[in-house]
């Protein structure tokens, strides 16, 4: 009996470290597998505790719900409505949560679940939704879902979700997908699309003797600043032998100084130039066009963030735009205001619509043509503008700059 002591006394302290081993094993796992049930709940008191427990980080670095995201996205494909919105809300706080992070099928159903519940923020969740879906998504899980809204009561959400679905489907067989369900009182917001559907991305033509690309001696100086530097522009651009336009950061006008920045600008030189003439800038719009070159030169003076900065310059008032901060933004690679100044040009401006054509024609070539040799069909006036404007949701998601400092739509 004395000589089993020591190996019974071995094998117990065997035992007990293995059972040891497994409870530090297994306890995790079966902690793990509750807490992905819990996610799944119908209380909100247990998912609330779940997601505490998924929000912190095991290892001080990444929260337990990056390392099992897709565990988690298993679970949340049955789960209960509420609780899938539960873990939207909590996984987008997170940064892991969107087409980059959850299967389609998944954020598919979200869609669905948003629209059901309908709140304004949802609606909005939404829209963000599809203007993040990839542009390759399956169609049934980017315009079935979210389509229905296309009908709803308020015309700023359905046009919202018109413009976001079109920018997704790109001038393809799919935008008919979405002009189809158009309800029959909103019809004529598919116009324009279903022209460029049926005609292809062929540039247009605008049907007046003039076609919009200067202004006239009552227009205010002020909106002559873009298409005058852009007229400018294109004269140095043809007629290179002669040397280009001098340069003026001092010139007595301030509204020459303005052009001579915008110029320096367009060319992609004489920052330096530009930097110094703005520390002895006393006129404060042209010390906040030079500014704006300097963003578009890459040489930003503030901190600020040169787009936000140049939405807030454009918007003078809510029916007038300032025109130079959208140039500024083409040039730095950023065609997003071209949006709201298409958008303007539906009515009747035509000091926007001016500046609207010069641009269109100096950075977006393959959207307009200039004269009836060049075989398009000229388009009067107020079809011209809201043809424009479609072609740029179309596009938006799509423009490229090239080498050439143009836009171009890839994948069309």
């Amino acid at each position: 009996m004395r000589g089993n002591g020591p190996s019974w006394m071995v094998t117990g302290c065997g035992a007990l470290l293995l059972g040891i081993a497994i409870g530090v094993w297994l306890i995790p796992a079966w902690t793990r597998s509750s807490q992905l049930e819990a996610i799944a709940s119908k209380s909100v008191e247990s998912r609330s505790l779940a997601w505490t427990w998924w929000n912190t980080a095991e290892d001080g670095v990444e929260p337990r719900a990056a390392v099992q995201l897709d565990e988690i996205n298993d679970v949340l494909q049955e789960a209960p409505d509420e609780a899938l919105l539960h873990a939207a809300d909590q996984l987008r706080r997170m940064g892991y949560w969107g087409w980059r992070t959850q299967p389609p099928e998944l954020i598919s159903r979200h869609l669905r679940v948003l629209i059901r519940r309908g709140h304004v923020l949802d609606l909005e969740d939404v829209v963000q939704l599809i203007e993040s879906a990839p542009l390759d998504a399956a169609p049934h899980h980017v315009i079935d879902p979210t389509v229905t809204l296309l009908e709803h009561g308020d015309p700023y959400t359905a046009a919202a979700t018109f413009e976001s679905l079109a920018a997704w489907a790109g001038i393809d067989p799919r935008l008919a997908r979405v002009l189809d369900r158009l309800p029959e009182d909103r019809l004529e917001w598919g116009t324009p699309y279903r022209a460029w559907l049926e005609q292809g991305p062929a540039p247009i033509r605008i049907d007046v003797t003039t076609p919009y690309r200067s202004t006239d001696e009552d227009t205010e100086p002020d909106d002559q600043l873009v298409v005058q530097t852009l007229m400018l522009d294109e004269i140095d651009r043809r007629n290179t032998s002669l040397g280009r336009i001098a340069i003026r950061l001092d010139d007595p006008d301030p509204h020459r100084r303005q052009i001579s920045a915008l110029l320096a600008a367009l060319r992609g030189d004489d920052g330096t130039a530009v930097a110094e003439a703005m520390l002895i800038e006393r006129d404060p719009q042209t010390r906040l066009t030079m500014r704006l070159a300097l963003d578009a030169l890459d040489r930003p003076t503030t901190d600020d963030d040169p787009r936000e900065f140049a939405w807030r310059a454009m918007q003078r008032t809510p029916d007038r735009l300032w025109h130079p901060p959208i140039l500024t933004r083409l040039i730095s690679g950023d065609p997003s205001l071209m949006g709201p100044l298409l958008r303007i040009c539906i009515e009747d401006q035509s000091e926007s619509r001016a500046v609207a054509w010069q641009l269109s024609h100096r950075f977006m070539p393959h959207w307009v043509v200039t004269a009836p040799e060049d075989g398009a069909e000229a388009i009067d006036v107020e079809r011209f503008f809201p043809r424009l404007l479609a072609r740029w949701h179309l596009e938006r998601r799509r423009l490229e700059r090239n080498e050439s400092g143009m836009y171009e739509a890839s994948g069309l």
